[in-house]
């Protein structure tokens, strides 16, 4: 039987223990360079949202502006509308007013016609 092909327990327990050194320097770096990805990212991130963060209050500054624009439209309609409703009142009052004067008129001139008739 030739000896040099198979390893010894010793040797093996060797081999074992290098990789299992091996592994965790691997595992180390590894771990380094994630947590290296990890900042960058993160810095990125940052970055990102607070370019995200500026353009959402300029958009909604711009909303805001138009949104106050419109309302102020809204208000000048609003107004204008009753303008329109206060006229309109004032036509049903001067309309009715025409119509109590001119059936008094009527109702005078029938009652003078009759008496002077009759």
């Amino acid at each position: 039987m030739d000896n040099d092909k198979y390893a010894t327990k010793g040797e093996l327990k060797e081999l074992n223990i290098d990789i299992s050194h091996q592994f965790e320097l691997l595992k180390a770096h590894l771990d380094l360079k994630f947590e290296t990805i990890e900042r960058r990212m993160d810095t990125r991130f940052e970055t990102v949202e607070k370019r995200m963060d500026t353009r959402f209050e300029t958009i909604e500054r711009q909303m805001d502006t138009r949104f106050e624009e419109v309302n102020t439209r809204f208000e000048k309609q609003n107004t204008q509308f009753a303008k329109i409703e206060t006229k309109i009142e004032r036509a049903k009052v001067s309309a009715l007013i025409w119509y109590i004067g001119t059936t008094v008129t009527i109702m005078g001139l029938t009652l003078t016609a009759l008496h002077y008739w009759f």
